[in-house]
């Protein structure tokens, strides 16, 4: 790819080389890409699909109100891998030590997926690809990375796998300030998804965009003002609270900025963690830069403080059982 052009610019294309593996990119409009390392010719098959309302689970014949109302009961709702690749996951990513069984599953359901159809064989490519593709982004293999994504835009047909990977591949876009192709990867989404995963994938990115544009207003917007206002699933949960403080704190609203990134860190017992992480990861976002200490360390202190009181109830309680177990004798 072209030292002026960005990793995930839309006007490139960017498969792996069905026989060596190796990432193949050509300009968009390209009907074949001939692999330089081992001569094969990969031939696109498809133009990109675009993951249209109506195709995905109906949503255009849901309104807003009620399509919000849904989102809300699925809030909390756990999204499983199937289990041969929860097999290679450690800590939520990919485990370094299984890349290679990873590697050699996914070429295999790619195989599947471009004899025909196969449902099955789809969900676990899906997964594999989110494993992976995070794992060479983290890698800094940006190139490798997207090629595993677009290739499985290529094989997947359920809407909402095609969704998730447009929302990844504008969100990678973003992250690397190619907004402008960020934005047109996203226009492929559906924007008004009716599973709680899809449309908090989609809020993120529209989030994110506005972010690097310094909108505040739309990232308040995209995600509400208040950690209760919008539904947003396990995944998100944690990037989508520091992206709102954020834009409090970036507005001049540092209250509401300490109130929405305490909340943000004390959603779970892995969030505080997650938070931190988040903000740290890109630092030119300046991510809640005026308020993340002082939140930080209170969130800390009130773990801390709920620790101790959970030890000290299972203290009483230990002694009651045991009082009652000496008087009953």
């Amino acid at each position: 790819m072209d030292n002026d052009k960005s990793f995930y610019d839309i006007n490139q294309i960017v498969l792996l080389c069905r026989q060596c593996g190796a990432p193949l990119d050509a300009p968009a409009n390209a009907t074949a890409i001939k692999c330089g390392y081992c001569g094969v010719t990969t031939i696109i098959e498809h133009e990109r699909k675009e993951v249209k309302p109506e195709q995905a689970a109906h949503s255009a014949e849901v309104t807003e109100e009620k399509r919000l109302a849904d989102l809300k009961t699925q809030d909390g709702r756990v999204i499983m891998p199937p289990l041969p690749i929860l097999g290679m996951m450690k800590a939520g990513g990919l485990n370094p030590e299984k890349l290679s069984e990873a590697e050699s599953l996914w070429k295999t359901m790619r195989q599947v997926l471009e004899a025909g159809p196969d449902e099955k064989a789809e969900k676990e490519l899906f997964f594999l690809v989110l494993i992976i593709g995070q794992y060479y982004r983290i890698a800094h293999d940006y190139l490798r990375s997207r090629a595993y994504y677009e290739t499985a835009l290529q094989l997947v047909r359920n809407p909402d796998h095609l969704h998730d990977l447009y929302c990844l591949m504008s969100q990678t876009a973003a992250n690397e300030g190619d907004l402008e192709s960020a934005e047109k990867w996203l226009a492929y989404a559906n924007p008004r998804p009716t599973g709680i995963h899809q449309d908090s994938a989609y809020r993120y990115s529209k989030a994110l965009i506005a972010t690097r544009k310094g909108d505040w207003s739309k990232v308040l917007e995209y995600l509400g003002a208040d950690i209760k206002d919008i539904p947003i699933s396990n995944s998100y949960d944690d990037l989508c609270g520091v992206f709102r403080a954020n834009a409090h704190e970036k507005s001049g609203k540092l209250e509401q900025a300490k109130d929405q990134l305490e909340k943000a860190a004390l959603q779970n017992i892995h969030s505080l963690e997650n938070v931190a992480r988040v903000m740290e990861v890109d630092k030119t976002l300046d991510l809640c830069s005026i308020v993340k200490h002082e939140v930080l360390e209170k969130a800390r202190s009130k773990r801390r403080k709920k620790r101790w009181i959970r030890l000290a109830i299972a203290v009483l309680v230990i002694g009651a059982i045991a009082a009652f177990c000496i008087a009953c004798k």
